[in-house]
């Protein structure tokens, strides 16, 4: 998890930090704020909530897969992404 959100734009994630199941990553060059995002990601069934504007959490437990890993990172790479103007 803590690989796919590191490789996302606007994100900064060191994966070598990560010791646990509990990811924190910083959110602020994405030009969205965490309870966007957050709200976002749950409107797709991904729950990441924000520990302050510009941070995030996310959380795995026994039963998430590596394929569940995968497909959440996917869709916080589409929902991080500010929405384009179409002025």
């Amino acid at each position: 998890l803590a690989q796919g959100i590191a490789a996302i734009p606007g994100i900064l994630l060191d994966p070598a930090s990560v010791e646990s199941n509990i990811v924190i990553f910083d959110i602020s060059g994405t030009g969205r704020s965490s309870a966007e995002i957050s709200k976002d990601l749950k409107s797709r069934g991904v729950l990441m909530n924000g520990i302050n504007p510009r941070q995030m959490r996310a959380v795995t437990h026994y039963d998430v897969s590596s394929d569940d890993c995968a497909a959440a990172a996917a869709i916080l790479s589409e929902v991080a992404q500010p929405a384009l103007s179409l002025t």
